[in-house]
């Protein structure tokens, strides 16, 4: 959000120096309000337009995670919590930017009712384009859509020159309140961005020059003109009512500026030069401040055979170590259940080196998230529209997504028997390995450490720090003949005391651990 609101910034200045410099002063009116309007749109849209290239890329072997073991879990004491880590930063600064939207929102608001208000309260005069209002206050001739509001007093005195009346009529007829509403709108979403008061003041003010241009073209004196414009201004009527800011007025702040634009002639072949110069602006823009997104297309052809990642990558380990640490500082709120599903997923790719320097697997996600039986019928969703995306991928045409991958897998592993048999087939380019088949009773492995034994006498106790230990080690556990995770086995030790339990190495790199009742183990 911050990045994005930086460029788009950067965007507005860009514009607004090169409208200060070579528009402003200029009598090309027409094109000055609609470049402020496609400027003020371009900085929005250009930060968030991304620009996709394909490269064809013969990668020398594809790296593929596996999918998730059982759920693995370490617990231990939380780390302590500092004040700075318990506030919610980003909570709090959108908050904090909804309080000025709803702020500005009813000043909008406010200001709008104002002038329907007046429109609905007051005598109206009906015209062919236009409708006059007339007003009891003393306020000076101002525009809003179709509406002109006058002063009654004056009107029916007919002492209200004819240059303001058209004045005001080109206004209606040009739509500028359509402008202003437009940049207000931006301005309540946008309300921290001060660079939108000066696009809204430069595009009122181009308005002026479009009601003073038309009437000048009428061959009214000029100098008549702005005795008139003088003869209108008031700082009170400004102050008191705030809605007509919203309105095309007659104000002391632009005056100067119009007096000199009136005089001010532009040739032919000087608005050609800036409108060209605009356009390779607008290209550094588009270069500088969008974003550029590389996919490698990979040919089916020239895929090499799956290697299997060993350990979490660098950067997985970076996004668990964050949140784990959020979650060990937990003190109350919604969980996420992506975020869950990803920590989950990370620690259980990491090496036995990477989980001793990682931080702990947070202890409450075993009380509020226990692990899943079998895939939700989301997942479920979710893992077929992928698998069914990279099935229809043509070999002219393939590539991988990482995330996409890791997420497939993980959902697969999750699934049921009858689960995957309902469901879309894995890609067959990212086909997961079997499972290892279950060792036999005599089997051994010469090169395996001796498994961790239990000292005498057998006791929950003394089960349970086994489970947490082998537990560390990315051990697999079994509760009667079903995967289960350490926490589950934990449980019920502590709820029925001593079980059976069978600690044996598979030849790699992980224990497999089977519990089941016995009735010759002693309760304690």
């Amino acid at each position: 959000m911050l990045e994005y609101v930086l460029k788009s910034s950067a965007c507005m200045i860009v514009f607004l120096l090169f409208y200060q410099f070579l528009l402003e002063k200029e009598n090309m009116h027409q094109f000055k309000r609609f470049f402020l309007l496609a400027a003020l749109i371009a900085s929005l849209v250009i930060p968030k337009l991304v620009f996709t290239e394909y490269v064809e890329a013969v990668p020398s072997t594809v790296s593929v995670v596996p999918g998730p073991a059982a759920q693995q879990v370490e617990l231990s004491t939380a780390q302590p919590i500092s004040d700075m880590d318990v506030v919610n930063w980003s909570k709090l600064f959108w908050s904090l930017y909804f309080f000025g939207v709803l702020g500005f929102g009813l000043r909008f608001g406010s200001h709008l009712y104002q002038i329907l208000h007046r429109i609905r309260k007051n005598q109206k005069l009906r015209g062919k384009t236009v409708t006059k209002v007339l007003l009891e206050e003393q306020l000076p001739p101002h525009t809003f859509l179709r509406y002109i509001f006058l002063n009654k007093e004056k009107y029916e005195a007919n002492t209200i020159p004819g240059e303001v009346m058209l004045h005001e009529e080109t206004h209606a007829r040009q739509y500028h309140s359509f402008d202003v509403l437009f940049v207000e709108l931006a301005q309540v979403i946008l309300w921290f961005n001060p660079l939108l008061l000066l696009f809204k003041r430069n595009i009122k003010l181009n308005h002026e020059f479009l009601a003073d241009r038309a009437v000048l073209n009428e061959k009214v004196n000029t100098q008549k003109y702005q005795n008139t414009l003088l003869s209108y201004l008031s700082r009170d009527s400004e102050a008191k009512y705030q809605s007509i800011k919203m309105a095309n007025a007659i104000n002391y702040s632009s005056i100067k500026k119009r007096f000199t634009i009136m005089k001010k002639e532009t040739s032919k072949t000087s608005i050609a030069l800036r409108i060209v110069l605009l356009l390779p602006m607008t290209l550094v823009l588009l270069y500088g401040f969008s974003t550029t997104k590389t996919i490698y297309e990979i040919s089916k052809e020239n895929i090499p055979p799956l290697i299997i990642q060993e350990g979490a990558s660098r950067e997985q380990m970076k996004e668990y170590n964050a949140l784990a640490k959020k979650y060990n500082q937990f003190l109350g709120g919604s969980i996420s259940k992506k975020e869950i599903e990803r920590m989950t997923y990370i620690h259980n790719l990491m090496s036995d080196k990477q989980r001793q320097d990682a931080q702990p697997f947070p202890s409450l996600i075993l009380e509020k998230w226990p692990p899943q039986k079998s895939a939700s019928r989301e997942q479920m969703k979710e893992y077929n529209a992928l698998a069914k995306r990279y099935n229809a991928m043509t070999k002219e045409a393939f590539h991988i997504k990482k995330k996409e991958v890791e997420r497939m897998r993980y959902i697969y592993d999750l699934m049921s028997e009858k689960q995957r048999a309902d469901a879309e087939p894995f890609p067959e380019i990212l086909e997961p390995p079997m499972p290892p088949e279950p060792p036999s009773p005599d089997f051994t492995d010469p090169e395996a450490p001796e498994p961790p034994t239990f000292p005498a006498p057998i006791t929950a106790e003394n089960q349970i720090g086994h489970i947490k230990e082998v537990a560390q080690k990315g051990a697999i556990f079994y509760l009667e003949g079903e995967r289960t995770s350490a926490a589950k086995i934990i449980e019920i030790l502590q709820k029925d005391g001593p079980m059976n339990i069978m600690t044996r190495h598979t030849g790699d790199s992980n224990f497999v651990v089977r519990v089941s009742a016995d009735s010759e183990v002693p309760k304690k």
